[in-house]
């Protein structure tokens, strides 16, 4: 069984263009104007350096980020990561409450809908979903 080679596409902005190279191959340079373009530019370049096809091996785009903005986006990545914990905490306490609400507390669909400001549509879904799961 052979294993697939990956290789490293670093990206440094340079004017309006990203600059890449590739650490595994030192002297292979390539170029693209949008990030996301960076993955297949890299591959192109690696391909032909390489002389093998494009799709026998995998790249790993890393974008080098500028000094000045470095704080501010890890700063952002962990926002987004609380941020998803925290809509899955909701998610789950809402689910918990509707159960609750229909099953012990004997109210109907509608009035635990109210209470908890979502559907009553929503809140027969959730109160299926845990009876499914039982």
């Amino acid at each position: 069984m052979t294993t697939r080679s990956t290789y490293t596409a670093e990206c440094r902005r340079s004017d309006d263009w990203w600059a890449i190279s590739i650490p595994e191959l030192p002297g292979v340079f390539t170029q693209a104007r949008r990030l996301d373009r960076a993955e297949q530019t890299a591959r192109s370049a690696i391909a032909l350096f390489n002389d093998v096809d494009q799709n026998s091996f995998d790249v790993s785009v890393v974008a080098v980020r500028p000094d000045s903005v470095q704080a501010d986006l890890e700063q952002y990545e962990r926002l987004r990561t609380e941020t998803t914990e925290l809509a899955e905490r909701v998610r789950r306490a809402g689910h918990d409450l509707a159960v609750r609400l229909v099953e012990d507390e004997q109210l109907t669909v509608r009035d635990a809908g109210v209470l908890l400001g979502v559907s009553y549509q929503r809140v027969a879904q959730l109160v299926r979903e845990s009876a499914d799961s039982r």
